[in-house]
């Protein structure tokens, strides 16, 4: 397992709206790592985030609603503290402060930065993996939606 070398990462484009003004806003202050290379082996990728000690993100879908991004089940695989934009969305899925750290402006994830400690930040994104581990694997997910149009899988 790589090292939590990375204070705070964001993997993917950096796009506009809601996620772009957040990251805009972190990328000169020189806390933000950047990780966009998308034709990148998977594995690649994936050591990026398990560098991380924070990941940020940004629930905003391209019509400006909010959703669960597969980021945030990706960072909690990689048992990554989240930080996510307050949103109703999340929160049906993940408990606030318990898998995950919420933030209402940019300047509130510098804040977090400076008053979590890192083993808090380590026992939420535990929190998270374990979560996504017992209730919200490919099985269970497909089971589920198997089970809403009549057809039984064995989990």
């Amino acid at each position: 397992t790589p090292q939590k070398s990375i204070s705070l990462g964001f993997a993917g484009a950096i796009g506009t709206g809601r996620r772009g003004t957040v990251l805009e806003y972190l990328k000169p202050r020189g806390v933000l790592t950047h990780y966009h290379r998308p034709n990148d082996p998977y594995i690649e990728y994936a050591n990026f985030l398990r560098r991380c000690m924070y990941l940020v993100n940004n629930s905003m879908t391209a019509l400006g609603g909010s959703h669960v991004k597969t980021r945030v089940t990706e960072g909690g695989l990689a048992k990554a503290c989240i930080l996510e934009d307050a949103n109703p969305i999340t929160k049906e899925w993940f408990t606030p402060g318990v898998h995950y750290l919420e933030y209402n402006k940019p300047e509130d994830i510098l804040d977090i930065l400076n008053s979590v400690s890192l083993d808090e930040a380590t026992r939420i994104g535990v929190n998270l993996y374990n979560e996504i581990t017992t209730k919200h694997t490919p099985n269970i997910f497909w089971s589920m939606v198997m089970d809403r149009i009549g057809i039984k899988l064995k989990v």
